[in-house]
């Protein structure tokens, strides 16, 4: 703004308004002119109200400069206000703004005067402005509201606006002031981003987390503190707004008073600044497992007082710290009953810990052993390779072993087997040294008769008839006898460039692999198997050998050793053998030929007598006699021809027999008769008197079971069922029918009849069997016999 002067128009028309009033008052009626004097004093007066009047003209002259400055100063801090001011209309159209405001919504000044500010404000925020303008055109307060604004063309902003209604002449305005809260609202989602981070984190821990305030009131708390207090109960008094303060102060009147007065301590510590850190282990055992919990207690840092509480489950760490107790206890009680001496020093050699058997081994007692004490346990001939040895371990940081002895003061030498090792904490440091001694006494003398029977041996082995070979797990020869290199032809030189598989013909490759598999690496040995040689002129000789696995100190398979014999000669005799066999089997099954054809003929002599006779009592007995014969016939017949010359398929065998009984006994084919022995084989001491048995027995129920071809009361068909099983070592031949049964009256035990007779000579005395009958639906006789040799 530029200061103006009052124009001179403006002072004419001021003069002229003083004369006229001047005037008026002069020619009011009534007025007298004035004297010379009164004219005089009024021309002084007059001089001096002029004067005063340019004076305070000259005054309000200066006054209207320095308002008209101030007034610049304010339209240029209005313009250049770094907050937006608008005066909208009661219809929100922009009146007037300055040039912050312009920038806010991203045009000219001049082009916004006439428009709504509405149009800027999101469709988010829209009501809430729109309430906003209502509220400040009504009132006469200053509201507030925040909104967005969402100018074309710029990216979205975060304001606060301010307005207070205002009138100008007629109409309603209201004024605005536009604060940008943008940054401030980025912040504030950043710190609720960083809250929820927070929140996250602390949730994540398996800690029970609380934030207290200077009262000792619980303003935040963790997943695991709300799950913690829902577990036992849904505590309200350990929950957000619950003072921590008077819980602890609860729980002095129980039976944690100790725990709780010094939680309450702690705590009161750390809000007052008096402390920087608080631990407290304690006890909180549930109704069904006992438990342990550490408390952990730390200054807020910052704007916000209080403190942080913490409290972990330890209760697994107590658990092991009791166990390492235990195992602690049971190590040394351990260590005093192995039979190893053992010890431990520190870094420099000095010994802290020493078992039983160490003692009895130096002959020291504990307190004189600890120290340096140790040495003196040492025979004095090995003390100095001791010596020397531990420190070549000490700078190598690594182990030894070595064998020396031990010399009591009375003079008793133990040898032993040391073992010695650095061990380390987990960073790698050697913290201390641990050490063994192993009593090898026993086998320092053992040695020594070894080496004497070393000789003995070495005698033996070259002087065995059979053949020695040791080899590799490559398959390479290690060791054999000379009894091996004289079968095999081979220089003792030949042989150690040589593998076995050299001297194995290639059909025999994977037969002997596999029992290398399945036999050797498997069991550590093997059976007693064949093979064949290839010598070095390249004749080929059959070998029988039984191979042992041979381990080394950790039990790893290291090397066989196997026994070889020459069976040229015995596969030569087998050969010879099985030519005699087979002759005499060819004579055997001619015996079982002849005999059936013999017992044939006897069978067609007794057919044709049995049809010269008219006696029907003889005949019948032909016909049994008949029968008997064929039971054994078949016995004949069957191994005759049969592969195997010592047992018959017994199964075949009784189906044989049942159908020759039927076609002789059963014209009618009135009777059902069953045979089940499936997989039954017996020899020829056992299938004819069996035969025998059921053919008596058969032929009795086909005879006297069925009065004219009818079953007992009650059964549907005539039926006969010829069993037998073999279980548990022992036959079971089973006959039964459900005819009317053996007379009640009869003792089968004691009577006369030559084929119930027959029934217990064969299976009581031959077969040496129980034989039970069961009257029970029928007749039912069981046979049950062992083996026979």
């Amino acid at each position: 703004m530029t200061k103006n002067k009052t124009p001179p128009s403006e002072i004419d028309r001021l003069r002229h308004r003083a004369e006229t009033q001047l005037q008026e008052q002069l020619t009011r009626p009534g007025q007298s002119p004035p004297t010379v004097t009164e004219t005089l004093r009024l021309v002084h007066e007059l001089q001096v109200n002029q004067i005063e009047l340019e004076l305070q003209n000259h005054a309000l002259l200066e006054v209207r400069a320095e308002l008209e400055q101030r007034a610049e100063k304010y339209a240029d801090l209005y313009d250049f206000a770094p907050l937006g001011y608008f005066t909208l209309a009661a219809n929100g159209t922009i009146q007037e703004l300055n040039l912050a405001g312009a920038a806010l919504l991203g045009q000219d000044r001049s082009h916004l005067i006439g428009r709504r500010f509405g149009l800027f404000v999101s469709a988010a925020t829209q009501l809430t402005f729109n309430a906003f303008l209502a509220a400040t055109l009504i009132g006469t307060s200053r509201q507030t509201c925040e909104v967005v604004l969402d100018p074309a063309g710029l990216p979205p902003r975060f304001m606060r606006l301010e307005g207070i209604g205002a009138v100008s002449g007629t109409s309603q305005q209201c004024r605005i002031a536009a604060i940008d809260i943008t940054e401030r609202k980025q912040a504030e989602a950043a710190l609720q981003q960083s809250e929820i981070f927070v929140k996250d984190i602390l949730d994540s821990l398996s800690a029970h987390i609380a934030v207290l305030d200077t009262q000792g009131t619980i303003t935040l708390v963790n997943a695991a503190w709300r799950r913690f207090a829902e577990q036992n109960g849904g505590n309200v008094s350990c929950q957000v707004g619950a003072n921590y303060l008077e819980v602890c102060r609860q729980v002095l009147a129980g039976d944690d008073r100790a725990e709780a007065q010094a939680a309450l301590q702690g705590i009161h510590k750390i809000i007052s600044g008096a402390q920087i850190c608080f631990k407290l282990e304690y006890p909180c055992d549930s109704p069904t497992e006992s438990r342990w919990f550490a408390m952990h207690v730390f200054p807020l840092s910052g704007d916000r007082q209080g403190a942080v509480i913490a409290h972990e489950d330890i209760t697994a760490r107590k658990q092991a710290g009791k166990a390492l107790q235990e195992s602690e206890a049971r190590f040394r009680t351990l260590a005093d009953l192995v039979p190893v001496g053992l010890y431990r020093t520190d870094l420099q050699g000095r010994c802290y810990y020493v078992n039983t058997k160490w003692l009895e081994m130096a002959g020291l007692t504990a307190e004189e052993a600890m120290g340096a004490g140790w040495i003196r346990g040492i025979h004095p001939e090995d003390s100095v390779r001791i010596s020397t040895q531990w420190n070549r371990m000490v700078e190598s940081e690594g182990h030894w072993g070595l064998e020396y002895r031990f010399q009591t003061p009375q003079g008793r030498i133990t040898w032993v087997r040391g073992l010695a090792t650095a061990v380390r904490d987990q960073q790698g440091q050697i913290i201390d040294y641990i050490g063994a001694n192993m009593d090898i006494t026993e086998r320092k003398q053992t040695e020594a008769v070894l080496h004497k029977s070393e000789a003995k041996y070495r005698a033996l082995h070259e002087s065995m008839r059979d053949a020695f070979v040791s080899i590799d797990l490559s398959g390479r020869f290690i060791e054999f006898n000379r009894a091996y290199q004289e079968m095999i032809g081979y220089s003792a030189e030949e042989l150690f460039t040589l593998t076995y598989l050299d001297l194995t013909p290639e059909k025999w490759h994977a037969f002997e692999a596999k029992i290398v598999q399945e036999q050797i690496l498997a069991c550590g040995y093997s059976d007693v198997y064949e093979k064949e040689y290839r010598r070095k002129d390249g004749t080929i000789f059959p070998v029988e050998l039984r191979t042992i696995l041979i381990q080394d100190i950790a039990g790893q398979p290291d090397s066989m050793w196997a026994i070889v014999r020459d069976i040229t000669e015995r596969k030569q005799a087998e050969k010879a053998l099985q030519h005699s066999l087979a002759e005499k089997e060819t004579l055997l099954r001619e015996v079982h030929h002849r005999v059936k054809n013999n017992l044939a003929a006897m069978i067609s002599l007794l057919e044709l007598q049995r049809a010269m006779q008219t006696d029907v009592a003889a005949s019948s007995l032909l016909n049994e006699l008949s029968g008997r014969v064929k039971a054994m016939s078949l016995v004949h017949e069957m191994l005759y021809q049969s592969d195997a010359l010592n047992r018959i398929d017994f199964h075949a065998y009784l189906q044989a027999l049942i159908e020759y009984l039927r076609r002789s006994f059963d014209l009618h084919d009135a009777i059902r008769i069953d045979v089940a022995a499936a997989g039954v084989w017996m020899s020829l001491d056992t299938a004819i008197p069996c035969g025998l048995i059921v053919n008596e027995l058969v032929i009795n129920a086909l005879k006297y079971a069925f009065p004219e071809h009818q079953p007992r009361p009650g059964a549907n068909t005539c039926h006969i069922e010829v069993t037998a099983t073999w279980a548990d070592s022992a036959h079971t031949l089973i006959v039964a029918d459900n005819g009317v049964g053996l007379p009640a009256d009869l003792d089968w035990t004691a009577t006369k009849t030559l084929g119930l007779r027959l029934v217990r000579m064969l299976g009581q005395h031959q077969l040496q069997g129980t034989l039970e009958l069961d009257r029970t639906g029928g007749t039912r006789f069981a046979l049950r016999f062992g083996a026979r040799e």
